[in-house]
């Protein structure tokens, strides 16, 4: 990984693992023959019609941040995932999984 940091910027590194991972559920779904939803389309469809604001302010996180997980620029860390999975009311894997 150190070798690839001082090949590559941050910025770039980032949208190559943001590539490769949509890449890689996509086609572990295709496989599987099933429906496949990104995180975010997840995240938006729980939210329903509440605000991105409101749920932040209910998570404890800045509304960027949760805007970033509905927009798939980012994935939350453990402990968040944790939050959100229990504000839905769902396990960390039916969401993030």
């Amino acid at each position: 990984m150190e070798k690839i940091k001082k090949i590559f910027s941050r910025k770039v590194l980032t949208k190559i693992l943001r590539y490769d991972n949509i890449n890689l559920f996509t086609k572990s779904e295709i496989k599987k023959g099933g429906d496949f939803m990104t995180i975010g389309e997840k995240l938006k469809k729980l939210r329903g019609n509440k605000r991105q604001t409101e749920i932040a302010k209910d998570l404890g996180i800045l509304p960027s941040a949760y805007s970033n997980y509905e927009n798939n620029y980012r994935i939350p860390n453990d402990e968040t995932k944790k939050k959100i999975a229990n504000y839905y009311k769902k396990t960390v894997d039916e969401i993030f999984f």
